[in-house]
Parts: structure tokens; C-alpha cells; sequence
């Protein structure tokens, strides 16, 4: 990224703009609110790092496995398990918009410095103050590693289709996609465009052109390599986390009565009033379908193949249909095209003439960033950094070291195993996931738990048979679905039924990240 010379202070401005950036994501990190959801992206990694506990043979797993190396090694290098995963995650959102920034600086690359800085600037401040990142951001999901890597696969494969073959870029476009896909399966659609453009163009033209289709291939193959050999280790217990519980998912949300997010009307409807009422999101998506319409109609015109904007607009309308796959549908979901949405949006700008269309389209996103309110709420949590009490992180291992102090040896039985692994206890890997499987598996027969080892409420006198608790800690599912319509935040309730037939006795602790009181209960 070269510095022209008519504007030398475009690297002080860069960084000034970064740690800006910095400052926007640090306080998410601390302050989001926990979210259940979190806790199946801490405990694997926690099991990995500190048992060597793998996914899929020794605990279930609900996900491509790459996620949890990345947190892992995380965890490894501090005591703060969770606060270490949460910031991870965000690390990779940092990183997405330093490879957003630059692909959008690219489009103007014939425009003064400073409109490139300004178009990239406001494009990542569009993208990090999406209502579907802003969901995401400062939380320990794994939407962010995944959209990184998505960006690094586009972006070697855009710039393998400049010049030879090699591996260096169609290798590790697959490479990338492969690992995009190894974190969340819902991003395999990625190596499915950039290889069906290559086919494409392989059928259209000789058959010199199929280097780079068999470099994608090799590229993606060495990805998922480690993945092939966990579903070779456990293949069923693969299956089931990958394939089985998303369908599990439904059926339970189908039995507690759920209408909302459940098919493709309601799910269009969501979309609209939840995604679309956000002026600056709305604009990206207009911005899109008016480059997509553009790429057709010089298509048509012209018969003229620009592979980078064919491949653009093929992997925004892959990753958009792929957020209506899972059911129920949530906003978080729309995550995936949002980076693509924000380069086919640049490269619409660049398209346009006169260049005072161009400074007017940045004015309007500039003005719609502003309306949407969203920034200015952000930085209003920029507080926190002062208050340390109130860091959520902080809380929940303040929390864990607690629940040390009561039990000072053996496995807590619980539905959040990673607290007491972040306070040094052990727990049950069978709940690595949280209770995402225990509230689905009464779908379930009992050959089929088997096959899949993974237990139901009515096997968990059996279960710790062998090895029971040396406490249960229970209180942390009273605001969810329970496990019938009837008895709604009731999936703890085997546990604490286990407890009181046991001779456990209930502990009162107050847990400040959910401002609720849970109970240790003890022998």
C-alpha cells in the first residue's frame, strides 16, 4: 500500500482510524451481555487445552472443529479462559477490517489518497456497526474467524486471476475457504463458488485452464484435512454435530410452538423489518444489486467475463441464502454476506461518473452511518474501561474462583462447565455444548443416543453411576425454553432433582454477568 506523495500524513491518519477502530471493539469485548450461546465455544476449548480432550470422540461438538484450536491456544496462554476467547474472537474482527479497508482502497486506486482513505474509513465503520456484527462483536462465537478467512480466500483468488497460476493464490484461496469452512459449515458455499467459476471458465475456455481449478482443489484438500481425520476417528458423532442437531434444532422449536423465523415467509418478513430497517445496512444491499444488475448487463452487452465481479456477486448471493438455513433465523445470520456486501458496494461507487457521484454516495453512507445511532451508543461504552468491576469477562472469573473456594476438588456437574474450569474444578465434558444438546436429544431414541454418546435427562442416573458429581451448580437456564412447552426455563431441573435425591445441599451464589442467584449445590 504505497503512500502518495501529495499526502504524507496518510499513514498517521490510517493509524489514528485503526485505534479508533481499537477503541470501538475493546469495550464490546467487556460489556456485551453473556449470552448461552457462548458457552459452547469455551468449554471445547477449555477441554482441548487443559485435557487434550478432542471434539466429536470425547465430548459432542456442534460445529466444524477449527474454532476451537484458535481458542484453545487461546486459553492456554492465560487464566482468564473467557475473557481470552472473547477477545479472539474480536481480534478477527479487527483483521477483517484491516483486509475490508484495503480491498476498498483498492477500487479507488485511480482517486487522491484521501478519498481512498475516507472510502475505506466509512466502509469498515458500515461494517463494524452492522446490526449483525454488532450482535456478534465482543461475544465468543465464531462467525468472525470465519469471515476472515472467507476475505482471505476472496482475496487470493481475485488476485490469482491477474496473473499465472500458482499456489500461492488459487492454492491458498482454497486453502482459505477450507478453513472458513472448518470453522462454521455454512461457509463451504465458499469453496463451492470459487470452484464453480473456475469450472465455468474451464468449460468456456481450453484445458491450460484447469491448473488453477486442480491448485483450488489441492488447497482446499490440505485444509480439510484435519477435520477428514476427526470424522474419520468418530464419524457418527461427526455426523451428529454437524448434520443431526440442526434438524434436532427444529424439532424442538416446532414442539415448544414456535411460528416466528420458522419458514421461508416468516423468514423474509424478518429479514425485512429487522435487517433492512437499518438505513446504512439497507444501502449496502441496494449498493450490491445495483453492481450484481450492472456485472448482467454488461454481460449481456458485451459477452465480456470479469471473474472478479462474477465471483463477487456469486459469493454474496451464496453466503445470503446460506443465513436462511438455520431455523429459527436470527440476525447474527446476515453476518456472512456483510463483508462481500461491503466490498460489491465500493466497487459499485468506483463505477460511478462523474467522480462528485462518488464523494456524494460516500456522503450519503457517511450521513447514514450517523442516523443510524449506533456509533454514538458505541462510544458511550468506551466508559467502561474505567469501571473494571463491571467487565463481564472479570465477573465470570471472579465467579469461577468462587465456586473454587466451596468445592475444592472434583467434577461440578452443569450445564455451564466452563465456569468451573475457569476456576480450576473439572467438569463433565458430556455438557461441553452447553445445553443445546440436552434440551434436543428427547428427539432421540435410546440406540440413537448410543450411537452418538450423548445422554437424554432420563439417562442421567446411570450416567454418573460411575463418577458422580462432587457438586452441581444449577440456576442459569431460568430465563430459556424448558424441556416440554409446559415448563418453560426447566433444563436444569434433572440436575437439581439429582441433587436433592443425593443429599446435596443448596449454596446460594450470586452471579453478577447474569444478575441472577445460582445454586452450588454440595455434599
Amino acid at each position: 500500500m504505497n503512500t502518495p506523495k501529495h499526502f504524507p500524513w496518510l499513514r498517521i491518519l490510517e493509524a489514528l482510524f485503526f485505534s479508533f477502530v481499537f477503541l470501538l471493539i475493546l469495550p464490546r469485548i467487556l460489556d456485551s451481555g453473556l449470552s448461552h450461546d457462548e458457552y459452547q465455544f469455551v468449554a471445547p476449548a477449555q477441554f482441548l487445552a487443559g485435557q487434550g480432550l478432542l471434539p466429536y470422540l470425547d465430548f459432542p461438538y456442534h460445529h466444524t472443529p477449527y474454532q476451537l484450536a484458535v481458542n484453545a491456544l487461546a486459553v492456554a496462554l492465560t487464566r482468564y479462559d473467557f475473557l481470552a476467547v472473547r477477545a479472539t474472537a474480536s481480534l478477527f474482527t479487527f483483521f477483517s477490517a484491516l483486509l475490508l479497508y484495503q480491498s476498498v482502497k483498492k477500487s479507488f486506486h485511480n482517486r487522491p489518497a484521501l478519498f481512498q482513505f475516507l472510502a475505506g474509513a466509512l466502509s469498515v465503520l458500515a461494517f463494524l456497526l452492522d446490526p449483525s456484527l454488532a450482535f456478534l462483536d465482543g461475544r465468543a462465537f465464531n462467525h468472525t474467524l470465519t469471515c476472515f478467512f472467507s476475505l482471505l480466500a476472496w482475496r487470493a483468488f481475485q488476485s490469482g486471476l491477474d496473473q499465472a497460476p500458482r499456489f500461492r493464490t488459487f492454492g491458498l484461496a482454497g486453502l482459505f475457504a477450507a478453513l472458513a469452512a472448518g470453522v462454521r459449515l455454512s461457509y463451504a458455499v465458499v469453496i463451492i463458488v470459487l470452484g464453480g467459476v473456475l469450472l465455468l471458465n474451464l468449460i468456456r475456455g481450453d484445458r491450460r485452464r484447469l491448473r488453477p481449478l486442480l491448485l483450488l482443489a489441492a488447497g482446499f484438500a490440505l485444509g480439510m484435512l484435519p477435520a477428514l481425520i476427526l470424522f474419520l476417528f468418530a464419524p457418527q458423532q461427526f455426523i451428529y454435530g454437524n448434520v443431526i442437531y440442526i434438524n434436532l434444532n427444529r424439532l424442538y422449536r416446532e414442539y415448544l410452538g414456535h411460528r416466528g423465523k420458522m419458514d421461508l415467509f416468516s423468514k423474509l418478513s424478518y429479514f425485512y423489518w429487522e435487517v433492512l430497517k437499518h438505513p446504512a445496512t439497507m444501502l449496502l444491499y441496494v449498493a450490491a444489486l445495483w453492481f450484481s444488475t450492472q456485472t448482467a448487463i454488461q454481460f449481456i452487452r458485451s459477452r465480456s467475463r470479469d471473474l472478479p465481479a462474477w465471483t463477487l456477486c456469486a459469493l454474496i448471493l451464496a453466503l445470503f441464502a446460506s443465513a436462511f438455513a438455520p431455523t429459527p433465523l436470527w440476525v447474527q445470520y446476515f453476518f456472512a454476506p456483510l463483508p462481500f456486501l461491503v466490498i460489491a458496494s465500493a466497487a459499485a461507487l468506483s463505477q460511478l461518473k462523474p467522480f462528485r457521484w462518488q464523494a456524494l454516495g460516500l456522503a450519503a453512507l457517511a450521513a447514514l452511518i450517523l442516523f443510524q445511532g449506533n456509533l454514538f451508543t458505541d462510544l458511550t461504552r468506551v466508559k467502561i474501561l474505567a469501571r473494571p468491576a463491571e467487565w463481564i469477562p472479570l465477573q465470570v472469573h471472579q465467579y469461577a474462583q468462587t465456586l473454587s473456594k466451596h468445592v475444592p476438588s472434583g467434577k461440578i456437574l452443569t450445564l455451564v462447565p466452563m465456569l468451573p474450569l475457569e476456576g480450576g474444578l473439572d467438569s463433565y465434558e458430556m455438557f461441553a455444548v452447553g445445553p443445546f444438546s440436552w434440551r434436543t436429544v428427547n428427539f432421540l431414541t435410546v440406540e440413537r443416543r448410543q450411537k452418538y454418546e450423548v445422554i437424554a435427562p432420563v439417562d442421567l442416573e446411570a450416567f454418573l453411576a460411575a463418577d458422580p458429581p462432587a457438586a452441581i451448580l444449577t440456576g442459569f437456564e431460568v430465563q430459556h425454553e424448558g424441556l416440554t412447552p409446559e415448563t418453560p426455563g426447566n433444563l436444569e431441573a434433572p440436575l437439581e432433582d439429582y441433587a436433592r435425591s443425593h443429599g446435596y445441599s443448596p449454596i446460594q451464589i450470586f452471579a453478577p454477568f447474569y444478575n441472577i442467584e445460582t445454586t452450588l449445590w454440595v455434599k
